[in-house]
């Protein structure tokens, strides 16, 4: 993990791969990591992707785990989901 600070006083973090968790002193949970490509995060413990412009719930498996690779998928013509 490499961290700097920019010219705006912003703390720039490189090559996160182990979570960093934030938590307002409401109680409120994001945690956040870095893949090698895209980001996965998790928000009051609903994860998240974000990858290639798209940010998206991830998606799960038959057995109902998460998916190891995610991106977005345009939704077919005609389809609702």
């Amino acid at each position: 993990m490499k961290i700097t600070v920019n010219q705006y006083g912003v703390m720039v973090i490189e090559d996160l791969h182990n979570e960093i968790e934030l938590k307002t002193e409401a109680g409120e949970v994001l945690t956040i990591c870095m893949r090698d490509q895209g980001f996965e995060f998790s928000y009051m413990g609903k994860p998240y992707f974000a990858k290639s412009g798209y940010v998206e719930p991830f998606k799960t498996g038959y057995h109902g785990g998460f998916l190891v690779e995610q991106q977005h998928e345009e939704p077919v013509a005609g389809s609702y989901f």
